[in-house]
């Protein structure tokens, strides 16, 4: 990237707005269409395109959402302006770049054929990494909401020690929480111990569950079924952070009466702006360096 390019932000949640913000603020050319409902503020180093042709015209490097696609067909516009991706695609100049979180195949495949260069930072470990940040962040807060005490003093316990799960973690920890980790995994629960959580055996929960006063689930499966669910203290928050089907067994949780809190995209919500910019930084290493990411 050079500081002549000129940079299109189409579409995308509230992060996309912070993203925009970034190149704008270091000096690039910034335009933006069908972006999230917000101001950008007085005197803001952005434009708001009156087009699609306007946005790209001239564009070296398109940057989308993520997903950037939801359905595969349209650009995640958030219920804005339906941007199709063969239009898109259709106004990108070849050699241009675009860069989108979680892209399809299908899309990758149209624009190589065009000619365009095509990033997807879904795929960048570092974002990955600090992204759990406010991924945890968020999980906490939407804790802090349903509790009726401090996590000071409570007892917490996540499920999965990934990314988010050891952010989590040592959070909570740092809340002054007695947490206990439990994990499919032998490394990340072996990591967990070493760094002084309680260890519990995921695949036995029903004895242990009902002695929480908070849980966290960062695992992508159900790991919270009929007996488990039966076994959670009434009143104790489940904050589930796992993408769809989520890890509780929703008809479970509702027979029970359980508390079950699903935060999804948390960074978009709970700090878009630290999660934009992340975004922005991490398409910026990519398009310098493709592997500065990993």
């Amino acid at each position: 990237m050079n500081i002549n390019d000129k940079i299109a932000v189409i579409g995308g949640d509230a992060r996309m707005r912070y993203c925009a913000l970034y190149f704008g603020r270091a000096g690039f050319e910034t335009a933006v269409y069908a972006e999230a409902p917000g101001s950008f503020g007085k005197d803001a180093p952005v434009t708001r395109a009156a087009s699609l042709e306007d946005a790209l015209g001239g564009a070296d490097h398109i940057i989308l959402g993520i997903p950037a696609l939801p359905d595969g067909i349209n650009i995640n516009t958030c219920g804005s302006s339906a941007v199709p991706a063969d239009i898109l695609l259709s106004g990108i100049r070849p050699e241009a770049a675009v860069a989108g979180g979680m892209i399809p195949d299908m899309f990758r495949s149209r624009a190589e054929k065009r000619g365009i260069k095509v990033i997807d930072y879904g795929e960048s470990e570092k974002l990955a990494i600090l992204n759990a940040v406010p991924t945890a962040e968020g999980a906490i807060a939407a804790a802090m909401k349903e509790m009726t005490k401090t996590l000071w003093k409570s007892r917490a316990l996540v499920l999965g020690y990934g990314r988010v799960g050891s952010a989590l973690g040592a959070r909570l920890k740092a809340l002054g929480s007695d947490v206990t980790v439990a994990a499919r995994r032998a490394v990340p629960l072996a990591k967990a111990e070493a760094e002084g959580f309680g260890r519990a055996d995921i695949y036995s929960l029903a004895p242990i569950i009902g002695g929480f006063d908070v849980i966290f689930n960062t695992v992508p499966a159900v790991v919270i079924g009929d007996e488990e669910s039966a076994a959670v203290s009434r009143g104790t928050p489940i904050i589930d952070l796992a993408s769809k089907p989520g890890g509780v067994d929703i008809s479970s949780a509702e027979k029970y009466g359980l508390n079950v809190v699903s935060a999804l995209s948390l960074p978009g919500k709970a700090a878009p702006e630290t999660a934009g910019e992340l975004i922005a930084e991490t398409v910026a290493d990519m398009l310098s360096d493709p592997n500065r990411h990993t």
